[in-house]
C-alpha cells in the first residue's frame, strides 16, 4: 500500500487493517498467550510500512525534480534555438540590405553625390544640387549598417535633421543600432533639434566635410539612448572658447529639459564630439 500510493493515510489504514487481522488470528487461538510477541511483529510491520512510504515519497520527489529540470532544459534549448534562428534571420536580412546598399552606393548614391558636388559632375542649378544632396543623405541614412539596425522614429528624425547639413555640403555617415521603437514626443524632438544644432556647428565651424552620427541603446543596467555627433575637424579649446548660445541653449539646456544630458568634448586639431543621452 505504501509503495503503490505513497500516501501516509493509505499506509496507516493498511497497517491498521493488517494489525487487526493478524491480532484477531493470533488471539483467536486458545493456546496463544504471547501478547508482547504479537505487538512486536505488528510494530515491525508498521515501521517497515512507514519506511517504504517515506522512501517512495522521496523517490517520487526526486523524479518530479528531474522531470522539472528536464522540462527547463528542453525549454531553454527551445529558446536558444529560437534566438539563434532569429539571429540568423537578422544576419540574413542584414546581408541582403548590405548587398542592396552596395548596389545603391555604386549606382544612385554615387550619381546623386556627384550631382550634388561642386566639381565638373555637379549640376549647375543650386536647387538641383541641394535636392540631390538631400536624396543622397536619405539613402545613406535609411540603409542599415548593423544587423540590429532598424528604422525607428528616432533614426528617421535624425536623418531628416541631417538633410539641412547635407544641403550645405556636409556628408553625414549614420550608424543606428538597438534603438527603441518609439520615444516620448518631447524626448524625440529634443534629440532631433540638439543633434541638428550639433550638425550645423560642424558645417559652420569644423572645417570638415564629413561627420559621423551614431544612435544606439546602452544597457548599464537601465537602457540609455545615446546619440553622438563626431567630426574630425579643427576642434577648439573649451578652456579658451566658452560654449556659445547654440551649445548652451539648443543642446545642453534642451536635453536637460526632458530629463536628459549633453556633453561636448573637443581638442584643437582633433575634432569635436557631442554626446546626447536620455535619461541623463
Amino acid at each position: 500500500m505504501a509503495l503503490a500510493t505513497a500516501s501516509w493515510w493509505a499506509t496507516a489504514a493498511g497497517c491498521l487493517t493488517l494489525a487487526a487481522a493478524f491480532g484477531t488470528a493470533q488471539f483467536a487461538s486458545p493456546e496463544y498467550v504471547d501478547v508482547a510477541s504479537t505487538l512486536n511483529i505488528v510494530a515491525w510491520q508498521a515501521v517497515t510500512a512507514a519506511c517504504c512510504c517515506l522512501f517512495i515519497r522521496r523517490l517520487r520527489a526526486v523524479a518530479d525534480a528531474v522531470d522539472a529540470a528536464t522540462d527547463q532544459v528542453i525549454a531553454a534549448r527551445e529558446r536558444l534555438a529560437a534566438r539563434r534562428s532569429q539571429a540568423e534571420e537578422r544576419i540574413r536580412h542584414f546581408h541582403e540590405h548590405l548587398r542592396r546598399h552596395r548596389a545603391l552606393h555604386d549606382g544612385p548614391l554615387r550619381l546623386l553625390t556627384a550631382i550634388a558636388g561642386q566639381g565638373n559632375a555637379g549640376h549647375p542649378d543650386p536647387e538641383v544640387r541641394r535636392q540631390a544632396a538631400i536624396s543622397a543623405n536619405v539613402l545613406r541614412g535609411t540603409t542599415p549598417d548593423h544587423p540590429d539596425g532598424t528604422l525607428t522614429d528616432l533614426s528617421l528624425a535624425l536623418i531628416e535633421e541631417g538633410n539641412d547639413s547635407a544641403a550645405l555640403g556636409l556628408r553625414v555617415e549614420y550608424h543606428f543600432a538597438n534603438l527603441p521603437d518609439s520615444l516620448p514626443t518631447d524626448v524625440l524632438l529634443a534629440f532631433r533639434h540638439a543633434a541638428g544644432e550639433a550638425l550645423a556647428n560642424v558645417a559652420r565651424h569644423a572645417g570638415s566635410s564629413r561627420v559621423r552620427l551614431t544612435a544606439l541603446t546602452v544597457r548599464q543596467p537601465l537602457p540609455i539612448v545615446v546619440v553622438a555627433v563626431v567630426d574630425q575637424g579643427k576642434g577648439f579649446d573649451p578652456d579658451l572658447t566658452p560654449p556659445g548660445y547654440g551649445i548652451r541653449q539648443s543642446i545642453t539646456t534642451r536635453m536637460g529639459e526632458v530629463g536628459g544630458a549633453a556633453t561636448v568634448d573637443s581638442h584643437p586639431g582633433q575634432g569635436t564630439r557631442v554626446d546626447l543621452r536620455w535619461p541623463g
